[in-house]
């Protein structure tokens, strides 16, 4: 009758550790999602995923949308007045500045805002413009200037209007700007009257800056 019997093998090299884990744990805000069972990601608001075509088929690419940043100028409190006059000239120096929401996109020094990246951008631009003693009389405009794009509103004032006292006005522009990497934009207020030597007390923005997308560039 024929014997069985089990002979070990002992030259089998030893399984291999496994150059990358068994799953990736994907977590939200630090916190676990679960399991290695997930098969889907699913991308909301705020983030773009595209996937690649020929040699980059295998490839996804996630685009999130940049939160808004804030920069607020404005004219020094010490300052001896005027600080300008309604005479159409841009006032886009001396400004005391404050970033409020910081942002890779942008810095801010006394030549302007630089740009760090190329894109579409908009900024709201939140601005006043007061007057010393009194608003100039009749028709002036005013309004807020950055790069090539210019804001422009517009009043008539009456002198010693019992109803208008208002000497300083406040009012909303938005730009929108199509930037190249490290170009500089300088933000400027302005205003025009007739009488072009009616003085500026005060003069202020604050700027909402928001990255829309790329562009060509």
């Amino acid at each position: 009758m024929p014997a069985f019997s089990v002979t070990p093998l002992t030259d089998v090299p030893p399984p291999q550790a496994a150059d990358f884990p068994d799953f990736i744990q994907f977590q939200a805000a630090g916190v676990d999602l679960g399991l290695a069972d997930a098969d889907t990601l699913n991308f909301s608001t705020g983030l773009t995923a595209t996937r690649g075509t020929g040699e980059n088929s295998n490839v996804v690419t996630v685009t999130g949308t940049a939160p808004a940043s804030v920069l607020t100028l404005y004219s020094s409190p010490d300052a001896i007045p005027p600080i300008a006059f309604f005479d159409g000239t841009p006032f886009s120096t001396d400004w005391f500045s404050e970033i409020t929401i910081r942002s890779d996109d942008w810095t801010y020094d006394v030549n302007g805002i630089t740009f760090l990246r190329s894109g579409y951008y908009r900024i709201i631009a939140s601005c006043y413009w007061e007057a010393d003693i009194q608003w100039p009389a009749g028709t002036s405009t005013y309004g807020s200037i950055i790069g090539i794009s210019e804001g422009v509103q517009a009043r008539y004032h009456v002198l010693d209007d019992p109803v208008d006292t208002r000497n300083r006005m406040w009012w909303t522009d938005q730009h929108f700007l199509n930037v190249i990497a490290s170009e500089v934009y300088t933000p400027s207020l302005f205003g025009l009257a007739t009488d072009t030597s009616a003085p500026v007390l005060f003069a202020g923005m604050t700027l909402v800056i928001e990255r829309l997308g790329d562009n060509d560039y």
